[in-house]
């Protein structure tokens, strides 16, 4: 059973009020033409943009069975939501939410700001509102550094950025992370798909630890696995009873961060089944991390129901772990 979780602060925004009080704040002439591009024709929303930030709490007092799991050699999709399940997906926050929005980087964190460019303004917003009450201060850490999970639901994708390799389009590298900055504006123009219909997204904020190196500390496998639980179990609690929760996740903190891609798999897998959702689905993008997520699926099998978080903790780190390296993005 989930652990009661403790709310920090809760807003609801009406989109145009948001962009006009709080606009995006830009530094990269990229990233200008396509916030101003993206947010030129109204309306901006359907609706209103939700965030509500938690802070982990107790982990649950035993492992409930195993769920489903879906293992996709793609990226993110952003399936609607519909009225029997709802989709979350993660993103792979710094510790300073969207911190990079308006750079040059453009890594998982910054791609998706670019392409829901009103979470710009929920940065701003989130900013803005900390000076009259610090909990709404744009962090998924507190400064004790503990995990404060920021979900936001109800935002629009505006626009698809197509990152992936294409000579033919002058990317032969693709577009991820610095290879972004480093491409001429006519690419990345192309590059650019601005949607005639938006869709909404629900997103889960959560940074995964970051720095380690040599075998994996108990300490850092509880926080992961807070981490994700915390988030994970807020997108249940946020979602109607009776509709189905699917967290739509990926590489978490295995890029730039340098985290064991198949221990962080593993630690989402079993944070999903302590937080109750219905299903989760691994967006693996590349072959060598669809093999990571397909060892970490077995090892998670042999978690049986029942087990305490002291045990799950305990049985992680007997695997021996490594912390990787950066990949540089």
């Amino acid at each position: 059973m989930a652990q009661p979780l403790t709310v920090l602060a809760q807003h609801a925004f009406n989109p145009p009020d948001l962009l006009s009080q709080y606009p995006p704040r830009v530094s990269h002439p990229y990233k200008e033409w396509l916030f101003e591009r993206a947010l030129r024709t109204p309306p901006y929303h359907l609706g209103e943009i939700k965030i509500t930030k938690y802070l982990a709490g107790l982990l649950p007092p035993n492992l409930p069975p195993p769920l489903p799991v879906e293992i996709r050699e793609d990226v993110f999709d952003y399936e609607c939501p519909s009225p029997t399940s709802t989709p979350w997906y993660l993103n792979f926050a710094d510790s300073s939410l969207f911190c990079a929005y308006g750079s040059g980087l453009f890594a998982q964190d910054e791609m998706q700001v670019a392409e829901h460019p009103l979470l710009a303004s929920v940065r701003e917003a989130m900013r803005a509102l900390s000076q009259r009450d610090q909990a709404f201060s744009a962090t998924t850490r507190n400064r004790d550094g503990a995990p404060t999970p920021v979900l936001i639901s109800g935002v629009q994708r505006r626009v698809v950025v197509h990152t992936n390799p294409d000579a033919d389009q002058g990317r032969p590298g693709g577009l991820y992370g610095n290879a972004f900055t480093r491409a001429p504006l006519p690419v990345v123009k192309r590059a650019c798909e601005f949607l005639e219909h938006p869709t909404t997204t629900n997103l889960i904020c959560i940074e995964a630890p970051s720095g380690g190196w040599g075998l994996y500390k108990e300490e850092e496998i509880r926080d992961i696995l807070r981490t994700a639980y915390t988030g994970f179990a807020g997108a249940r609690h946020e979602t109607p009873p009776g509709v189905q929760v699917v967290v739509h996740t990926g590489n978490w903190g295995t890029g730039a961060y340098g985290g064991n891609k198949v221990l962080m798999a593993l630690l989402q897998i079993l944070a999903a089944r302590m937080a109750g959702v219905d299903k989760i689905v691994g967006h693996t993008f590349a072959a060598m991390f669809t093999c990571a997520w397909e060892e970490a699926l077995r090892e998670a099998a042999t978690f049986e129901a029942g087990l305490t978080p002291d045990e799950i903790v305990a049985r992680v780190a007997a695997k021996h772990y490594r912390w990787g390296q950066s990949d540089g993005n």
